[in-house]
């Protein structure tokens, strides 16, 4: 009798198990991550041998998009080498004291998320009398063109979109407290923002 596609699952996923099951029995656990992982975390696995294996040791595998990493042998994944949408499987190999590669635990693929620019600069300590200039420094993970904007600021600030350079020019210089709040976005769902607060005065000058 002709063994139904049923069967013939059942007989693969048996199969698929026996040959899975001397290294899960091996190792305690494996695990990824951080979750969600991005090219600004990179990744690491988390393994552990069975107390009654003092003869094994781990090695790894890394694929990225299905093409092994073949310079990546540790438990971390950089993130430099990836990006949003790639796809990151793992591969624990136990290997005996004598070099015997037993049989390998794989992760199920996951996908790496984009990963949001991060602003690196401070504002200046000091100001002019006759306006103020700030140059927004961030960088994305990812190489994203940015574009900045100001979320909150006092009348006449600017900045432009494309490099961050944030200006205020005035003839008389106003008194009080101003705040002001850049947002940079990275046209993927990534965001940082800063704020600050100018606080002018004729005697003093500050942030």
């Amino acid at each position: 009798m002709k063994p139904t596609g049923l069967k013939i699952l059942l007989l693969a996923f048996v199969a698929l198990l026996a040959t899975a099951l001397p290294s899960v029995a091996i190792l305690d656990f494996v695990r990824i991550g951080p979750l969600p992982f991005s090219a600004a975390t990179g990744v690491v696995v988390e393994s552990r041998v069975a107390d009654d294996r003092p003869d094994v040791s781990l090695e790894y595998r890394w694929f990225i998009n299905g093409e092994e990493q073949y310079f990546e042998k540790s438990a971390q994944l950089p993130g430099h080498l990836f990006k949003r949408g790639d796809i990151i499987t793992v591969e624990v190999v136990p290997v005996t004291y004598s070099g015997e590669q037993l049989a390998p635990v794989t992760s199920s693929p996951i996908e790496a998320i984009n990963a949001p620019p991060t602003i690196t600069s401070e504002p200046p300590e000091k100001l002019s009398e006759s306006g103020f200039r700030y140059q927004i420094v961030a960088i994305d993970p990812e190489g994203d063109s940015l574009v900045f904007h100001l979320e909150e600021a006092p009348g006449g600030m600017i900045i432009n979109a494309s490099t961050g350079l944030i200006t205020w020019n005035f003839d008389v210089m106003p008194e009080g407290n101003f705040p002001v709040r850049v947002v940079v976005d990275d046209g993927h769902g990534g965001q940082d923002e800063q704020f600050f607060e100018l606080q002018m005065s004729f005697e003093e000058i500050t942030l």
